[in-house]
């Protein structure tokens, strides 16, 4: 039987969190605890029961496209990425705990699983420099090699008015790349994509918060390298709390963890009660100055450790061409 439960506990523990920005208190522990949370009852059966998990599998590689819309080595040479750190200047940001601004540092690059990598050594992180791409599916995937995970704390970060507060009239849209407590009997878990959508808050009914995860409750990407893909299929999905979401697949290391079309179609993750995919028009809202960081958000401890190999492509990659990656 589909358990509608582990999709629930999420929908409860994310609306809690929505009173406390994005993620929890800055710690500079190698791990933080979650932040304090309303619990909302949404379960209709006992807590302990989990959702059906299937099995991953991983595809025949096949061709890339000819370019990616974005390709960052972290070689060591000017690729456009700069350094930036939090500041108690939140500007306009009046949903941030911390203004995000540029600073001094002095690069450290070591031995990758492509070449060299960045090390980031928890006092900042990176803008990336980086456009949107201006299309409703597209693909984002990197390594991360972490030395210190924070709950809701950043490792990629991308989007529109990040830092802005819970307004229609501010046109904020992200995904963050993070840790989370929301695993079986409160495991943590990563990585984990939680993504934002009030662009279009009351008017086309795409005000929501989704997530998505590989359903293993793991961390992957601790000490040891990790391949995190996300892929915006972009399919419209009507989820059950009035939300538009976008179609989605989340990869680990090249297999295919998770495909959002195909629970919201099918079921076959689980009972399809909550957004488990992605927040739309991350991409592609317009007004304001796309957002891309790697390390470094508005609320939450700076991540520590290694990234190499950012990708963007501005379509849609198979599970073979990710595979490729």
């Amino acid at each position: 039987m589909k358990k509608k439960v582990l999709a629930a506990l999420l929908c409860a523990s994310m609306t809690a969190t929505l009173f406390v920005g994005c993620g929890d208190k800055k710690t500079d522990a190698p791990e933080t605890e979650a932040a304090n949370t309303e619990v909302v009852e949404e379960s209709e059966a006992p807590a302990t029961e989990e959702a059906e998990v299937v099995a991953p599998t991983m595809a025949d590689p096949e061709e890339l496209p000819a370019e990616a819309f974005v390709h960052l080595t972290f070689d060591g040479e000017d690729e456009g990425y700069t350094a930036v750190t939090q500041t108690e200047n939140v500007g306009e940001n009046d949903g941030a705990t911390f203004g995000v601004e540029a600073t001094e540092a002095a690069f450290q690059y070591a031995a990758g699983p492509v070449g060299q990598c960045i090390y980031l050594d928890g006092t900042y992180g990176l803008d990336l420099g980086v456009e949107a791409t201006n299309t409703d599916a597209y693909t984002v995937s990197f390594w991360v090699n972490a030395d210190r995970l924070s709950t809701y704390g950043p490792t990629l970060t991308m989007g529109y008015n990040v830092g802005r507060a819970d307004n229609s009239g501010n046109n904020v849209t992200w995904f963050n790349v993070t840790q989370t407590d929301w695993g079986a009997d409160s495991a943590k878990i990563f990585p984990i994509v939680w993504s934002r959508n009030e662009a279009s808050d009351g008017a086309d009914g795409t005000d929501c918060w989704p997530w998505m995860y590989g359903f293993d409750n793991e961390i992957h990407g601790k000490r040891e390298w990790a391949m995190v893909t996300i892929v915006c299929t972009g399919e419209e999905q009507a989820g059950p709390t009035g939300a538009t979401t976008a179609g989605a697949e989340f990869y680990v290391n090249g297999v295919k963890m998770y495909d959002s079309q195909d629970n919201f179609e099918n079921g076959t993750y689980f009972e399809y009660t909550w957004d488990a995919s992605l927040a739309p028009n991350i991409m592609e809202p317009g007004d304001s100055k796309f957002e891309a960081y790697f390390g470094i958000n508005y609320w939450d401890t700076i991540f520590k450790g290694y990234v190499d190999d950012l990708y963007i492509y501005d379509t849609a990659l198979t599970a073979g061409q990710v595979a490729t990656l």
